[in-house]
């Protein structure tokens, strides 16, 4: 399992997430990918950070949540490109094509910490689960969750 978000008091979901996570982790007996829950390391988004990106591809489920403050950054795409099981909480800004909750990712609400995020949920090994991470895979890296797809809608014709 693996839960990379940054603790800070600006942060109060992921804080709250990552907290959930690490009580999880310790209750279930899940052992956590790359040994560390929240922060890898001090890496920042001008460098490609290879701690970071070793502890997601040893994941076998990856917990991320959107920041406090707006909705929408890169771990939730990098969390997809993995093949791991994505649990990630809602989001309300449509996407292009966006990953559905029961067949690419599991959606969670990060204000109700016995919701999806449980341990039936994180820890299924049946089909339905190992489908979606390969579905979900897939999409990520062949379809729509590049830079371009998301800019994409964006864009408008100038009138």
């Amino acid at each position: 399992m693996s839960c990379t978000l940054r603790v800070h008091e600006t942060q109060p979901a992921r804080s709250r997430v990552v907290s959930w996570v690490s009580e999880a982790v310790e209750a279930w007996g899940l052992s956590v990918s790359g040994g560390v829950l929240g922060e890898v390391n001090t890496g920042q988004r001008r460098e490609i950070n290879t701690g970071y990106f070793q502890t997601l591809g040893q994941a076998r489920v990856i917990v991320t949540c959107n920041p406090s403050n707006w909705e929408g950054d890169f771990r939730l795409w990098e969390a997809m490109a993995t093949g791991a099981l994505v649990f990630v909480d809602e989001m309300h800004t449509p996407l292009p094509d966006p990953p559905i909750d029961g067949e690419h990712i599991v959606v969670y609400d990060n204000s109700d910490k016995g919701g999806e995020l449980d341990e039936r949920g994180a820890t299924e090994s049946g089909k339905p689960r190992r489908r979606m991470c390969l579905c979900l895979h897939c999409r990520a890296l062949a379809r729509s969750h590049r830079t371009k797809c998301l800019i994409r809608p964006a864009r408008t014709p100038s009138n």
